[in-house]
């Protein structure tokens, strides 16, 4: 269903109109040609005069509520020399799509069939991003630099609707200079698991500390089966070079499922590496009472022994008190530890004996337990101070305290 009226252009072309963002003139006029061969419907026909720039006809889906939109459709057009046609989406703060701004667009290729593009995610309205957005345009372009003939592109059963996208979130993601030469940088692996489906995943990057904000990529294809590695995530594709922080990979699970991985390491290679490996959580793994095992310390002493470190993020825009217990091997309090964090915000307790006043502290199996009013993800990281390896460790259940 989409929230464009007459999409699927079955007896016209009413609700459409020209686009302020275009830059060159053309008409709109309904064909009976179907993309599904229909007898009893048909299909946008946009030609667009002889000239540079771009010429589109929008639809507009009005008093948008918070949550994430996608848009697609099928589009048939012969490319002549540099022309493209494809769908795009734009967005406004007024309720009737004026003032826009534009956001996404896909093309295909203009080999003369109908091509189905894939659903492409569109910009979050409310909640976290995209806050006083209240419409969104879904335009029909063709944009050419031809001089010479009209160029023409079909369009039908396009769309414009709101979706629950899935979230995959990698905790831990670096690329950072540490102590003793050590260079601890992540590199990400994502594959999409269908056979028949192109899926878009959106990337988004959340640094330790509310003040880093968030950086979003654009959103990205897999076609079926294709799996993508990007070596330094963080410092590369994110471009946020001397920060950690947390990734969330949001997808339409309507269309297919995904799996990521990662792992964090040091130094760089060709030099042999030391790291652990990170896997991809989805929502189900958060928490609001867990408990780690195994943390270590060497008494604040950075020459031998490990260091624990304690990562927390909040997928939520509510806040969470975070409250954290240390422990000795037999149940001795240390000491505790708490931060509240924002909506959507990601913070690392550096050292986590010596947050908790325990620093003097050596040991090699304390017991951390986690607690926050809402669920959230945690780890901890106990890295060995000689080699920078380090060993990743995530949460089980815990029972509340009798």
């Amino acid at each position: 269903v989409s929230l464009i009226p007459n999409s699927t252009f079955d007896t016209g072309i009413s609700g459409w109109t020209i686009s302020p963002l275009s830059t060159a003139t053309g008409t709109l006029t309904f064909s009976p040609d179907d993309a599904n061969g229909s007898p009893t419907s048909g299909s946008a026909l946009l030609t667009k005069n002889p000239g540079v720039g771009l010429f589109e006809v929008q639809g507009c889906a009005e008093n948008l509520l918070p949550g994430v939109y996608t848009f697609g459709g099928k589009i048939r057009y012969s490319s002549p020399g540099t022309s493209v046609a494809y769908l795009a989406t734009a967005t406004s703060n007024a309720p009737d799509c004026s003032n826009l701004t534009p956001l996404y667009f896909s093309a295909v290729p203009g080999d003369g069939v109908w091509h189905a593009l894939p659903a492409g995610t569109g910009v979050p309205i409310g909640n976290d991003g995209g806050i006083g957005i209240k419409s969104m345009a879904l335009q029909l372009t063709i944009d050419s630099d031809a001089l010479g003939d009209p160029v023409q592109a079909y369009f039908d059963d396009v769309f414009l609707r709101p979706t629950q996208l899935s979230t995959l979130t990698v905790l831990g993601a670096a690329s950072i200079h540490g102590r003793a030469g050590s260079f601890f940088h992540t590199d990400l692996w994502i594959l999409n698991h269908s056979y028949t489906e192109t899926i878009t995943v959106t990337p988004r990057f959340r640094c330790f500390g509310i003040a880093c904000g968030a950086v979003s990529l654009s959103p990205f294809w897999l076609a079926p089966r294709e799996q993508r590695l990007f070596s330094d995530v963080v410092g590369n594709a994110f471009s946020s070079p001397e920060v950690a922080g947390t990734i969330e990979l949001s997808w339409d699970p309507s269309l297919a499922s995904i799996s990521a991985w990662a792992r964090t390491y040091s130094p760089t290679a060709p030099a042999p590496t030391n790291g652990t490996g990170i896997p991809a959580l989805a929502p189900s793994e958060s928490r609001a009472r867990a408990v780690f095992i195994g943390l270590a310390s060497n008494g604040g002493n950075l020459d031998a022994g490990f260091r624990s470190n304690v990562g927390v993020y909040n997928p939520s825009p509510t806040p969470a008190n975070v409250t954290l217990l240390l422990s000795d091997d037999s149940e001795n309090p240390l000491g505790t530890a708490s931060h509240t964090l924002a909506g959507f915000e990601a913070f690392q307790f550096n050292d986590i004996f010596a947050a908790v006043g325990a620093g003097g502290t050596i040991a090699k199996q304390s017991t951390l337990v986690m607690t926050s009013n809402v669920p959230i993800f945690s780890f901890v990281t106990v890295i060995d101070n000689q080699t920078n390896d380090s060993s990743f460790l995530l949460p089980t259940d815990d029972e509340p305290a009798p």
